[in-house]
């Protein structure tokens, strides 16, 4: 059994993760634990770049990408799962200018969805948007292989990637705190 809830506060920084790992992938993998959420781009692959974005999961000081956060699993009270990029980032587009949107762990017609309760006041009126994101939840071991994981950006460079990691890294200086780069000789 697994519960999620949380109240979004950091969706634009969160975007600004999402936006950068989308060169990348277009699939990420997604690990929640309760001090932080950790974005994975590519995590078990030796011959691509490989993208670890954390960040703190709530704070009092604003800082943290959601404003309440309650985890719930038994797996340590740690939850993983693969979302397409580009559909968790239409979710927190619309989320971006709301009043209040809930993010919760669903489940529909046997499916696991990120389900996004997103409340938007037009005039005197509130009005509420449903989005469900279709996400793959990782098994206990899935979860726990996926290691390395750390408060900052690390970058995974097998010689064999031409990239420019200059260019790159300059895209998560202005969201994360600090930025690792590892580069491996296959």
């Amino acid at each position: 059994e697994m519960r999620l809830r949380a109240v979004l506060q950091g969706g634009k920084r969160l975007q600004e993760v999402l936006r950068a790992l989308e060169r990348t992938a277009k699939m990420v993998t997604v690990l929640m634990c309760p001090a932080e959420i950790s974005l994975v781009a590519n995590p078990n692959s030796v011959d691509s770049l490989q993208v670890w974005a954390s960040l703190p999961a709530s704070g009092a000081d604003g800082d943290g990408v959601f404003k309440t956060y309650r985890i719930e699993s038994l797996n340590s009270n740690k939850i993983g799962f693969e979302a397409d990029i580009a559909q968790f980032q239409r979710a927190l587009k619309t989320a971006e200018h709301s009043e209040v949107a809930t993010i919760k762990l669903s489940n529909k017609n046997g499916r696991p969805f990120m389900t996004f309760e997103i409340i938007v006041k037009t005039g005197d009126l509130l009005m509420t948007s449903i989005q469900d994101v279709p996400v793959r939840l990782l098994s206990v071991d899935e979860h726990n292989s996926t290691n390395g994981l750390c408060l900052c950006v690390c970058v995974y460079v097998p010689v064999s990637v031409s990239v420019s990691i200059r260019a790159y890294v300059r895209v998560f200086v202005h969201v994360c705190v600090c930025v690792s780069v590892s580069v491996s000789v296959s």
